[in-house]
């Protein structure tokens, strides 16, 4: 039994300790001695079964012990015996971004095998990232830090100087974009394997999921593509003074980018021309932070994807240029797209 190795314990005054500093926490009051010696074992871990001699060491009453692991419960996990080998480089480097998914992580589950798992799972995910901008940049090479193993990339253009800021370095200038971004993904340490794909034709979809960055409008091509391959499919549409980051295409997520447009269009006859033109046009600014924090957003919905098999359908978030605000919009499913049928998540 441990506490939640995600969670920080805080000691606030002599008797009062804060388990937790984000919105999932708890405070103990009037804790004694004994109750904080405990707390401090607990932070350590105790190995499963080695309770009862725990508590005697700190010399806590079995019954108070009791009932402050049950107030407790939402807050441990199990702590089985130590493996016999460490954890290894890509564990090392990650240990802060496991911690922050295993503080998400609630339930009584065992911290190492759940730690163990999240750095697999990330290592065998493979994820395509459409649309290499500053803000595709930024979401491969957070993707790429953060531990996934097998990066596609595509772009047909050649770095330029607006380009700079989020991954590029001036040595880039002139080279095919997707070239570039995997040298300076194989700077990060981590080792992925990275595709760079520079074709005139983007791909259809592949690996296990993909972001794909367009300026003005989003493609409805590539989510109708995604859609009838069950792929899910996260667009980030890039625009003057915003950004906007999903709702997702993915099995069993309603509230899609379909769903969106046929709302839309029902205000406004011309929805498709003017969302033809504004890709065409590619009407949209890569703003260095805007970009950097659209990047790093995508990223980390790819991220709780990948790590549990889930998303967050029915929702686009909205970052603002001239506030830096970011707003999360709701996408109801819309009754003629057809979104909500089911299917297998990743595992």
């Amino acid at each position: 039994m441990r506490l939640n190795p995600g969670l920080s314990l805080v000691r606030l005054t002599p008797d009062a300790v804060q388990i937790g500093s984000g919105t999932g926490s708890t405070q103990l009051s009037g804790c004694s001695p004994e109750v904080l010696a405990f707390l401090d074992r607990m932070q350590s871990g105790i190995e499963d079964g080695r309770e009862p001699d725990v508590v005697r060491d700190c010399g806590l009453d079995p019954a108070e012990a009791r009932a402050l692991v049950s107030s407790l419960e939402g807050f441990l996990h199990r702590h089985p015996s130590p493996a016999g080998t460490g954890p290894g480089h890509a564990a090392d480097v990650l240990a802060q971004d496991v911690a922050t998914a295993l503080a998400v992580d609630h339930g009584p589950v065992d911290s190492r095998e759940r730690a163990a798992q999240i750095v697999s799972r990330r290592h065998r995910a493979g994820a395509q990232v459409l649309g290499l901008g500053r803000t595709g940049a930024a979401v491969a090479r957070s993707l790429a830090a953060a531990g996934v193993g097998r990066l596609v990339l595509w772009d047909c253009t050649e770095v330029a100087t607006g380009d700079l800021g989020t991954g590029y370095l001036p040595a880039d200038l002139g080279r095919i974009r997707p070239v570039a971004l995997a040298r300076r993904i194989d700077d990060l340490g981590l080792d992925p394997v990275v595709l760079p794909l520079t074709s005139p034709a983007r791909p259809g979809p592949g690996g296990d999921v993909t972001v794909l960055v367009t300026l003005g409008a989003v493609d409805l091509e590539a989510v109708a593509l995604a859609r009838a391959a069950d792929h899910p499919l996260l667009p980030v549409v890039v625009r003057d003074d915003d950004v906007l980051v999903g709702p997702w295409c993915a099995p069993g997520a309603p509230g899609c980018p379909l769903c969106w447009d046929l709302a839309a269009a029902a205000t406004d006859p011309l929805r498709s021309t003017r969302t033809d033109a504004l890709l065409a046009a590619r009407a949209g600014r890569e703003e260095l932070t805007l970009a950097t924090a659209a990047g790093a957003l995508a990223a980390r919905q790819l991220l709780q994807w990948i790590d549990t098999g889930t998303v967050t359908d029915g929702t686009m978030l909205h970052l603002q240029a001239a506030s830096g605000r970011v707003d999360t919009l709701t996408v109801p499913p819309h009754r003629d797209c057809g979104c909500v049928t089911g299917a297998a998540v990743p595992g």
